[in-house]
C-alpha cells in the first residue's frame, strides 16, 4: 500500500467514525455528565519471537489530555471520549546480529471511541444499575524508533480500529465500573522510510475501568491489554524490503484527573 493510499484510507475512517459519533451522540448531549482531563499511564511493551525469546521491550509514562461523556445512570445512553497523547519511553532491543542495546522511543497520538451503554436493571437500590456496554474505537499512533541512535532510527505509523463489548456498573451514585473485552478489528503498521506496509492481526484483549465521581473534578483508574500476532518476512513486502513484525503483548495501566461541568 502506497503512503498518499494509506493516508485516504485512514482519513476515511476518521471521517466516517466522526459522523456515527456525532449522529447518535448529539440527541442526548445535554443529558450527559461532561469531562474535560490530564491523564497519565504507564506503558508496557513485548515483542516476542517464534520461539518465545524476547527481542524487545519498552516502558514508560505517556500524557494525555481529552474529553469524555459519562453514560447515565438509570437510562440507555451514548457515551464517549477523544484523546490526544503523548510521551518518550525506554527501548530495551537487540540488532539484527544479537547485540544488545538501549535506546528511546517516542510516542504521539490520539484515540476515539463512542460507546452504547444499555440499561439492564436497578440492583439492590435506584442508585445501583447494570449496563451492557458496546462500542467502537480508532487509535492512531506515530512510533518514533532510536531517539538516541538517530542513524537506525525510523518512524512508523500506527492505526487500530476496534470494538468493545462488556457490562457497566453503578456500584452507587458517584462510582461506575466498567469491564470486557477489546477486539481488534483492522490494525496497519506503515513504515514510510520504506514504503512499506504491514497489517498485523489483533487478538482479543481485556480492559478495566472505575470512575469516581466528586463535586466538581472526578477520578479514572484503567488497566487495557494489546496482543497482535506475529507477521511472517515472507508474506508482505515492499519493492526493496521484506516486513517482518514478531509477536506483540502490551499493557497499559494508569489513571486520569477530570473536571466536570
Amino acid at each position: 500500500m502506497k503512503r498518499s493510499t494509506f493516508i485516504c484510507r485512514t482519513s476515511a475512517a476518521f471521517v466516517i467514525f466522526f459522523l456515527i459519533l456525532g449522529i447518535c451522540i448529539c440527541p442526548s448531549y445535554a443529558k450527559m455528565s461532561k469531562h474535560v482531563y490530564v491523564k497519565a499511564q504507564f506503558l508496557s511493551l513485548e515483542e516476542v519471537d517464534q520461539n518465545d525469546g524476547k527481542t524487545l521491550e519498552e516502558s514508560g509514562a505517556l500524557i494525555g489530555i481529552g474529553y469524555k461523556l459519562i453514560p447515565e445512570q438509570r437510562s440507555s445512553s451514548f457515551s464517549g471520549d477523544g484523546e490526544l497523547y503523548y510521551g518518550v519511553v525506554a527501548y530495551e532491543g537487540q540488532s539484527q546480529g544479537g547485540v544488545a542495546f538501549k535506546d528511546k522511543n517516542k510516542y504521539s497520538g490520539i484515540n476515539l471511541d463512542g460507546n452504547f451503554n444499555v440499561f439492564l436493571c436497578n440492583l439492590a437500590s435506584d442508585e445501583q444499575s447494570l449496563m451492557a456496554v458496546g462500542g467502537l474505537g480508532i487509535d492512531s499512533w506515530i512510533r518514533s524508533i532510536n531517539l538516541i541512535r538517530k542513524e537506525y532510527g525510523y518512524r512508523e505509523i500506527w492505526t487500530n480500529f476496534y470494538g468493545r463489548a462488556g457490562l457497566g456498573l453503578y456500584l452507587m451514585k458517584d462510582v461506575y465500573i466498567s469491564g470486557g473485552v477489546k477486539v481488534p478489528f483492522w490494525t496497519s503498521k506503515h513504515i514510510g522510510d520504506f514504503d512499506l506496509s504491514l497489517n498485523p492481526r489483533g487478538k482479543t484483549g481485556v480492559f478495566l475501568e472505575t470512575t469516581i465521581l466528586m463535586k466538581y473534578i472526578s477520578l479514572f483508574l484503567f488497566y487495557e491489554s494489546n496482543r497482535f500476532e506475529g507477521i511472517n518476512k515472507d508474506s508482505q513486502k515492499s519493492d526493496q524490503y521484506y516486513g517482518w513484525y514478531p509477536e506483540t503483548k502490551g499493557r497499559n495501566i494508569g489513571f486520569s484527573l477530570r473536571s466536570r461541568f
